[in-house]
Order: C-alpha cells, then sequence, then structure tokens
C-alpha cells in the first residue's frame, strides 16, 4: 500500500463504453478523518479524464470506483 498503482482495463470484448464516473479517494496521511472541525479532511476526487488506451494511476492506499456505461443499444433478456 505504499506504492501507487497503474490500472489499464480492456473492456473490448463487452462492446462500446464510455466513462460515466471515476471517482478516488485518498489522503496523503493514512490516519486521516473528516471531523465536526474539518468535515473535508477527506473526500472523494476526480481523477484526470481517461481516453482510449490510457491507464489510471490510483495513489497508494486509496479507493476507486469508476462507472461505465455503454454507448450502443443494450437488449437485456426478459425473464418471466
Amino acid at each position: 500500500m505504499k506504492d501507487d498503482a497503474e490500472l489499464n482495463i480492456d473492456l473490448r470484448a463487452f462492446g462500446d463504453y464510455k466513462t460515466m464516473e471515476q471517482t478516488v479517494m485518498h489522503h496523503d496521511d493514512m490516519n486521516a478523518v473528516n471531523t465536526e472541525e474539518n468535515p473535508d479532511n477527506v473526500k472523494p476526487g476526480m481523477p484526470k479524464e481517461l481516453g482510449s488506451g490510457e491507464k489510471l494511476v490510483l495513489p497508494a492506499a486509496s479507493w476507486a470506483t469508476i462507472s461505465m456505461l455503454p454507448t450502443l443499444p443494450v437488449h437485456l433478456p426478459t425473464f418471466l
């Protein structure tokens, strides 16, 4: 957890997707907390926008989410 991690995801097999939202929560001090006096000490941030084939660098000891959405219509099966 001391080194940044490089993330490279290949979603070509899943069709055409676009990134809807990226969130990374990180603080240089692993013991940092939010308090009543400082409620935004640790908060989510937005990493730089990713282009095709770019890699996302996740800071050490961070938490991240990436939400993707298909750009083409998707037809899901209907179960009765």
